[in-house]
């Protein structure tokens, strides 16, 4: 656990300085591990999978959500010479996603990508967080699906919804209208938080959308 959380911080960090120094293509973000490190690899992406376009690892991820790795390329290899032949024609990341599945599993980790849950319980009764989101921008209309997660905000721009109409958000079956603005100050706080994230980008954001009990 220690060592994970040693990974993670150089990770993040590591990704911030790269993207301010050498202004990297943050929709190509891979990451490639050796069988020491191939569980740890896997974890960290299926955390954060917004953050990333593909992971290959050379041994066994172990256990990590199904559609959470759905997010992003991901291929057990034989050797870390094949994998970096495979990350070598894996698709760029798509940032903006309109239909996923997701199990939230650590409370440090609720953003996957434009949905931040910000009260949630990774871990009641031993059974995971979980988050079920479409988008339909046709209908302008935010279905959410979940499970032990009890408020979201969502970061959103033009190619998720329409902005200059209202927008339907369904929470486990209860209907909420709302309207929101693109502005800078939002789009560059969320630059911040995203870590300088130029492929990401989301100039309105809605706080505080209770999610009720499923019936």
């Amino acid at each position: 656990e220690e060592l994970l959380s040693g990974v993670r911080r150089n990770f993040f960090i590591g990704l911030a300085w790269l993207s301010r120094t050498l202004r990297i293509d943050r929709n190509r973000v891979y990451v490639v591990a050796n069988s020491a490190h191939a569980g740890i690899a896997a974890q960290l992406c299926a955390l954060s999978p917004h953050m990333v376009a593909g992971c290959a690892v050379a041994g066994d991820p172990g256990e990590v959500p199904e559609g959470n790795v759905a997010l992003f390329s991901m291929n057990q290899v034989d050797s870390v010479d094949d994998a970096w032949a495979w990350l070598a024609d894996s698709p760029a990341r798509n940032p903006y996603p309109t239909e996923f599945d997701v199990e939230l599993t650590e409370r440090q980790f609720g953003r996957i990508f434009w949905v931040q849950a910000t009260n949630f319980d990774p871990t009641l009764e031993g059974k995971p967080a979980k988050l079920s989101v479409k988008a339909d921008r046709d209908a302008n209309r935010i279905e959410i699906e979940a499970e032990n997660v009890y408020q979201v905000d969502l970061y959103l721009n033009d190619q998720i919804v329409d902005l200059s109409k209202p927008i339907t958000i369904v929470r486990n079956g209860q209907e909420l209208e709302v309207t929101t603005t693109a502005g800078f100050m939002t789009l560059f706080q969320n630059y911040q938080v995203m870590l300088l994230d130029t492929g990401s980008i989301f100039p309105a954001k809605y706080s505080g959308i209770d999610i009720p009990a499923k019936d």
